[in-house]
């Protein structure tokens, strides 16, 4: 149960930052100079992999 709330509530922050980057980009269209916002969503799991592929050994972090 709690882990499906952390689930929601982790989808409704990524479209809530998605959705302030669009506004932002809408409210800034005609400002000279402005270069546009973007979010990337990445999964965890790449993003651990991709960690661990470039230190060439098992350790992550700290604790590894």
């Amino acid at each position: 149960m709690i882990r499906g709330i952390y689930t929601a509530t982790t989808g409704m922050l990524t479209e809530l930052e998605r959705q302030n980057s669009v506004t932002n980009n809408l409210a800034n269209v005609d400002t000279i100079g402005y270069k546009r916002d973007s979010v990337s969503q990445v999964p965890f799991n790449e993003v651990l992999i991709k960690a661990m592929d470039q230190t060439g050994s098992r350790t992550i972090g700290p604790f590894g």
